[in-house]
């Protein structure tokens, strides 16, 4: 179910909601999570989601890579691929999309 409460901020069609405020959908999804320490201060943990309304399909691969550096510092390497078909295409763009961020953290606890 998707719902927009204030339709002044945000436009009910972005979201594919056409006609209101509100849209029911139904279809089938399912969601696999990996988490792996495949190092000692490493790990990777991942994200597979998969939903489609039997005409639209949107699905998400996130990949997650921490480093613990050291007891006060450590980085993070995030990968997001997304796929949603719900928008038209304009000109030769795709339904793919792809964010990426890398991070540094200062870790301190007293």
């Amino acid at each position: 179910m998707k719902f927009v409460a204030n339709d002044r901020d945000i436009n009910p069609a972005n979201s594919g909601i056409n006609a209101g405020n509100t849209l029911n959908q139904f279809g089938s999804s399912f969601e696999v999570t990996v988490k792996w320490e495949f190092y000692r201060n490493m790990k990777w943990s991942s994200r597979l989601f998969y939903f489609t309304n039997y005409e639209q399909i949107q699905s998400d691969f996130e990949n997650s890579f921490d480093f613990i550096l050291n007891r006060f510092f450590s980085t993070r390497l995030f990968l997001h691929l997304r796929y949603d078909d719900a928008r038209e295409k304009k000109d030769r763009k795709t339904h793919f999309q792809f964010k990426e961020l890398l991070s540094f953290g200062f870790n301190y606890s007293f």
